[in-house]
């Protein structure tokens, strides 16, 4: 049987049920699976001080239209309520595995072997292990919506949590929910960087923090924005 639409379809977006609350969660926790593996900060990034582009919500999925039309990476700087921050959940959704050479990721299943074709480490985890490093998805959100899938860079994740990605599965549930608390629903002040990725998938533009902190509240009044 192939599925099909009519005049007669009803095609409700975001559906308000259990089921779609629990595939939007996996999407939000296994985005990796569906993007390829990518070294967003390159050398071609300019500096984080001199992005200074403020973006609403709004505007920042406006660039990423405009990114996933002209191939040209954009920037900017929001200023927006961390909405979502699971750090605190299952450590598979926390951390994952790269080759210690070209970064790329690396699976149990395939002996941590690295699949890079251009990587000289055709090691496994017998001769030369994996490292480890945050991959971490965060959501921004102010009073124009709110932009999900924004990928933290690992030494970003790193400075946020204040432990070395190997040390995070040491430490106690509580801790780790102390940690997220600090940040989470709190106004950050986040430098965002957007990318176009074509592959066999079709074009995706893929959304990167390259710095987040919690918001001044100097910051906040230049913006003519409050805390709250």
């Amino acid at each position: 049987m192939v599925a099909g639409t009519s005049s007669k379809t009803i095609v409700t977006v975001d559906p308000d049920t259990p089921e779609a609350h629990s595939l939007r969660q996996f999407g939000l926790h296994h985005s990796s699976l569906l993007s390829p593996e990518l070294d967003f900060a390159d050398n071609k990034d300019p500096d984080v001080e001199t992005i200074t582009n403020v973006l609403t919500v709004r505007a920042a999925q406006a660039l990423q239209q405009d990114v996933s039309s002209s191939g040209q990476s954009g920037y900017g700087v929001m200023f927006a309520f961390l909405s979502q921050f699971d750090v605190d959940a299952d450590t598979s959704t926390v951390l994952k595995q790269v080759c210690s050479r070209c970064r790329r990721r690396v699976y149990e299943s395939s002996d941590y072997k690295c699949t890079n074709s251009s990587c000289t480490g055709e090691h496994t985890a017998h001769d030369e292990p994996p490292d480890m490093e945050y991959s971490i998805t965060v959501s921004l959100t102010d009073h124009t919506g709110s932009l999900e899938l924004c990928h933290l860079l690992p030494d970003v994740a790193e400075q946020m949590l204040g432990c070395k990605a190997r040390e995070w599965p040491n430490l106690h549930s509580a801790e780790k929910t102390n940690i997220k608390w600090i940040y989470l629903l709190e106004r950050a002040r986040a430098v965002i960087k957007m990318k176009r990725v074509d592959d066999r998938t079709g074009a995706r533009c893929f959304i990167h923090v390259l710095a987040l902190e919690k918001a001044d509240p100097q910051q906040l009044l230049d913006q003519g924005l409050t805390g709250s």
